[in-house]
């Protein structure tokens, strides 16, 4: 099964890119835990990244890692590690079935577009036999011993790849006297009981008839993926607008979900990209999340909605852990979302420019700082550990989030300022480098290498350019925490192209990790443009970086005008 859109949809207002640094690029070369800048090509994935990011006619086909479809317990099935997969690996490259829809940027596309265009093509003859016998074979949310779900069970991810185009002429052909083995071949003697229980595969009934309405629309439900935006890094340097999309990548639709999920998706033109945002060992599941901005609440409203949407009560790891909580600690996650989801702070979200000061929303941030110290000292007492309590801040993000905005606010109402930055001329107390950086801590429990990760990373690095002395050794740290977000999105690419990917990001109006769509058409470097950095800022390509090194790199970064 599949979510659709694991990416935050960056709805609310901001500010132009904080900094005279916030266009600028940093690159960083170093060698940290499991990512080896050395390589273009991922090492289980032979595809250029390179290319893929910078050059629209580069056709990477379909790609898989070293990874298998397996039956898994309570789950039907799912993606298993066939080794161990290091952070930042690219697990997967799929391609659309029918093509992706795409639609201007911010336009909501959901699975009835699809289903539409899906149907179109269908009636026009671009979804043909092999295409369709492909879709039979995704989950529809059927009952775990219908025929469907049985069949569903027993494909392999070869039976996705462009050979099922030959089984199906072998199919149509006639069958070949029995081997035992085989795309839709009979069991052969001896094969267990069980396994020869399972529905024989067969492509050409699987692929002759058309798909009506009524059995397409849980297909593409259960299985679709979309966003309102582009990949904002990539999108540029291929010189193509930034535009919404939804598809049906049917690699994809095999990973199961996790609320603390171990791999990041994006599409970069049609093609969808899971990359490894932790390392995996051999033998465990990949997984992916389900649910869109709903990623980060608590417990009750993640499973309402998945139990809603996919019929099912999650029990991840991240679930069990929060269902385990001490009372007292439950109930100040409760109070921290609700003070952070309150119609007073949700309503501050999309206050117009020059409306809102620090002293005028006193009320609100006194609240606010009572419920996140209330669960701040709740975790302390019930003696939590470190991953748990990064687990529950992010369960409580709107009570964080909206309580480190209003502590970046101007003290006092200026023309031209306002919550989400001012314009020409207006004051900057949007400068405290720790305010994005302590966001950025709590969205890499549950989505590292994320728009909302990335975004939050560029502007700490940004506002300590702009505040920070070149030998401040805080400038090392946020500058690692800067390179490390971007390659465990981008995998292992080039200096160059990792430098101008930089580079378009810095140039998207954002704040606190939040991004203003409609803007992103003509930002950013655009392939081959020249860099501000010039060269490889820590020396050798397989050089580890130190941290006299990282303080270097960041007061490059601070020096460029």
């Amino acid at each position: 099964m599949s979510g659709q859109g694991s990416l935050l949809r960056g709805r609310m207002a901001s500010a132009p890119a904080t900094g005279r640094h916030g266009r600028q690029a940093l690159l960083v070369q170093a060698k940290m835990k499991s990512i080896a800048q050395n390589h273009k090509k991922s090492v289980w994935v032979n595809v250029d990244l390179d290319r893929l990011y910078t050059q629209p006619p580069y056709n990477p086909g379909r790609h898989v890692g070293p990874v298998k479809l397996q039956p898994l317990p309570g789950k039907g099935r799912g993606l298993v590690a066939e080794r161990e997969l290091p952070l930042a690996e690219t697990a997967l490259v799929c391609e659309p079935l029918g093509g992706a829809l795409a639609g201007p940027e911010g336009t909501d596309l959901g699975p009835e577009d699809l289903l539409g265009h899906l149907l179109r093509e269908q009636a026009e003859g671009r979804l043909g036999p092999a295409d369709r016998a492909r879709l039979r074979l995704l989950y529809d949310g059927s009952a775990a011993d219908s025929p469907s779900s049985q069949r569903s069970r027993s494909v392999g991810l070869d039976d996705f790849a462009a050979r099922m185009q030959e089984r199906l002429r072998r199919a149509e052909a006639g069958p070949k006297k029995a081997k035992g083995k085989g795309f839709g071949a009979a069991p052969a003697a001896g094969t267990p009981a069980a396994a020869a229980a399972t529905p024989a595969i067969d492509p050409v009934a699987l692929g002759a008839p058309l798909l009506t309405p009524e059995e397409l629309r849980p297909l593409v439900r259960f299985n679709c993926w979309g966003n309102s935006f582009a990949e904002l890094g990539a999108a540029p340097l291929r010189q193509e607008p930034s535009r919404a999309v939804v598809g049906l990548w049917p690699e994809f639709a095999m990973l199961n979900h996790s609320c603390a999920p171990n791999t990041l998706t994006f599409n970069v033109g049609p093609y969808l990209m899971v990359q490894m945002a932790r390392e995996v060992p051999q033998g465990a599941e990949l997984t992916t999340c389900y649910l869109g901005e709903l990623e980060q609440t608590p417990l009750a409203e993640r499973r309402a909605m998945l139990r809603a949407s996919y019929g099912f009560d999650c029990a991840c790891e991240r679930c069990k852990a929060e269902e385990k909580l001490p009372a007292a600690v439950s109930a100040a996650v409760a109070a921290a979302y609700a003070a952070g989801t309150c119609e007073e702070a949700m309503a501050l979200r999309s206050a117009p420019t020059g409306a809102t000061d620090r002293a005028s929303v006193a009320g609100l941030e006194g609240a606010l700082t009572r419920a996140v110290e209330g669960l701040e000292g709740a975790m302390q007492a019930a003696g939590l550990e470190a991953q748990a309590c990064a687990w529950l801040r992010s369960s409580a993000w709107p009570a964080y989030w909206t309580l480190e905005a209003l502590r970046d606010l101007p003290a006092q109402s200026k023309p031209g300022a306002g919550l989400f930055g001012g314009g020409p001329g207006s004051p900057k107390p949007f400068s405290d480098p720790e305010v994005p950086a302590r966001l950025a801590a709590i969205v890499e429990s549950v989505a590292p290498g994320s728009d909302t990760h990335l975004f939050l990373v560029l502007e700490a690095m940004s506002r300590a350019a702009e505040t920070l002395a070149k030998d401040d050794p805080r400038m090392a740290d946020l500058a690692k925490d800067c390179l490390r977000a971007h390659i465990v999105r981008y995998g292992r690419v080039s200096d160059a192209v990792l430098r101008e990917l930089l580079q378009a990001r810095s140039a998207v109006p954002h704040y606190l990790g939040t991004i203003t769509l409609g803007t992103t058409q003509q930002q950013g470097a655009g392939a081959g443009a020249a860099s501000a950095v010039t060269g490889p800022m820590l020396g050798g390509v397989t050089g580890v970086a130190s941290e006299a090194q990282l303080r270097q790199a960041a007061a490059e970064v601070a020096g460029l005008v």
